[in-house]
Parts: C-alpha cells; structure tokens; sequence
C-alpha cells in the first residue's frame, strides 16, 4: 500500500519560513543589486539593502521587531492586520503603506492587497501578506539589470510600478463594462444585471482603497525629503492616480446608468408578459362562462333536442371571439 506524497511548498514558501522573499544588497563600489535570500544584518556595511518580506512569518515579524532603525509606531503600522493608504514621516524615515493588485492567479478581483513599505537613507524594507505583482516585477527589472541608485528611487519605481498596475486593472473593468454596453439587451437580462451589479461591487471596493491612496501620494510628494529629487515623477504618479479615481467615478455613472437600462428592460419584458396574460384572460373569460352556463347538467337547456345547436353555438362563440379580438384592438390593447 502507498501512501501518497505530501505537497512540497514552493521556493517563495520555504524562503519566508527562513528569510525575506527576497533581498538585494548594493555595496559601495556597485550600481547593480546582489541577490540574496537572507535578512541583512544592521551592522552589516551596505550602500543601502532593499528586503521584500511576508509580513504574516514569524521571522520576518521578529525581523522587523528587533531593527533598531525602524521607530516602535512605524513596527507596529508595518505589523498590523488591518492598515488603508498613508504616509507618516519619522525623524530619519518614511511609513508608506499602499494598496496594490494581487498577482495569485486565481485571486478575488476586488482585493486589493496591502504593501507596507519603510524608507530611509540606507534601506528599503517592503511587507506584504499575499503575493503582490509590483515587487516581483521591480525584481525581475534588477535582475534584468536595471541600475537603482539609492532606496528613493527603488520606492519611486514600485510605486509606479502599482499605479500602472492599477491602471490597467481600471482599464480591464472598463472594457468589460463597454461589452456589456454594446450587448443586446436579449434573454439573457437577469445573467446581464448580475454581472452589471458585479462590476458596481469592485468599483465600490477600488474606490474606497485608492480614494485615500491619492491622498497618500499627494502627502508622499509633499512631505518627504528623502524623495525630494524624485518630486517630478511623484507628482505624475499623483496625477495618474487621480485620474484613475476619476476614471472609476466615470465607471459608476456608466454602471448605474447600464443597470437602469437592464432593469427597465426586464421590467418591459415583465410587463409584455403580464399584458399578454391579461389579453388572454379577457378574451377567454367570456368564452368559458358560456360553456360553463350550457354545461350544467339541469333541464331547459335550448337547443338539447336540435341536431344543429352545437354547431350554432360554436358560430357564435367564435363569433364573439373576434368581435372580441377587433374591440381589444381598437382600444389599443393588442
């Protein structure tokens, strides 16, 4: 008998376990990162260390607990479970705390996932509790090459990196949105006001995250000397990020407006069945009243005893059906 083999964790598991997800480590005389899989030291002597971490190991939050460059108030706000977009200056760093988009495939479309970010002259530390695709986009551009000249400009680029993401996450909602505009309101109504209501739901959830999240830029641009050089492109990312806010108001106003088109018309759709309902119901009600008169089994019926009666009666009932039928239309019923 065989027993059947457990599931091996993946590289990005084990790796939280024992160290970061990642690490890079710039020394003095180097423009390109080094790779590494473990926490650097403090005393260690870096031009400046970027470590990406999961915020929900052990390691990692002992780590982060016992870096004596990282202030008690920014810990605990890198540490807690639940956080919204902001930016709190220290005397010799910065807490930025953003959301961005989940790279696990398969991933709730409404989450957006909290990337908790500390910065100062020397270092550039980045927490998360689910994989999010900024970092490991920004790693994969250094191990591409890509030349980072100081932790500001590490931070710069991710975050431009999560605008864009969002971006074109807004982009993918607003084109699913135009294919439901451009649709036929045909039978399928109840399937089409479902997912109109879905769409309704994430630009609720995108709105309450990057309404503040704009904030925090504006904050970032305005209130951070270590990224006073970058004040250009923060600027830009402010900016992009408005209008991205302003592209999800627009897509509430398209929401609301398609589902009152779709609910109008299933309530038309309703309403044409209920008329035809009644249009059927006053054309037979007559009809079954006579059958149910000439039916009762009493005596004196007219025409018991006459060959032809049956068929006189079948004349006059249809007769009455289409005198029906031209009075409906003539009242403009049918």
């Amino acid at each position: 008998m065989h027993q059947a083999n457990s599931p091996q964790p993946n590289s990005t598991t084990i790796a939280s376990r024992i160290g970061p997800v990642f690490a890079f480590t710039w020394d003095e005389n180097s423009a390109r990162g080094t790779k590494s899989d473990n926490f650097p030291r403090p005393d260690q002597a870096y031009r400046f260390t970027w470590v990406h971490a999961d915020r929900t190991a052990e390691v990692a939050q002992d780590w982060i607990k016992s870096h004596p460059a990282i202030p008690d108030a920014a810990r605990h706000a890198l540490l807690e479970t639940d956080t919204r977009p902001r930016v709190d200056s220290f005397n010799d760093g910065l807490l930025v705390i953003l959301r961005a988009v989940e790279l696990t495939e398969g991933a709730d479309p409404d989450e957006l996932i909290s990337l908790r970010m500390w910065l100062d002259a020397e270092r550039l530390i980045t927490l998360r509790s689910k994989r999010v695709m900024a970092p490991s986009q920004l790693r994969d551009r250094l191990d591409e090459g890509l030349v980072a000249q100081s932790p500001a400009a590490l931070m710069v680029t991710l975050t431009t990196l999560i605008t864009d993401n969002l971006a074109e996450l807004i982009e993918d909602l607003g084109e699913a949105i135009g294919e439901l505009e451009e649709a036929s309101l045909g039978d399928d109504l109840l399937e089409k006001r479902e997912l109109v209501a879905q769409h309704q739901r994430r630009i609720i959830a995108f709105r309450r995250h990057i309404t503040p999240q704009v904030h925090a830029l504006g904050r970032l641009r305005a209130e951070a000397p270590l990224l006073h050089e970058h004040s250009t492109a923060l600027r830009e990312l402010e900016n992009r990020s408005q209008r991205i806010l302003e592209e999800l108001t627009h897509l509430a106003e398209r929401g609301h407006l398609l589902k009152t088109e779709v609910s109008e018309a299933h309530t038309r759709k309703a309403d044409d069945r209920m008329r035809l309902l009644t249009v059927l119901g006053a054309l037979f009600l007559p009809l079954s009243f006579l059958t149910g008169l000439l039916g009762i089994n009493v005596g004196g019926i007219p025409g018991a005893d006459e060959g032809l009666a049956f068929w006189i009666v079948c004349g006059a009932m249809f007769g009455l059906f289409v005198l029906q039928l031209l009075w409906l239309r003539w009242r403009g019923w049918i």
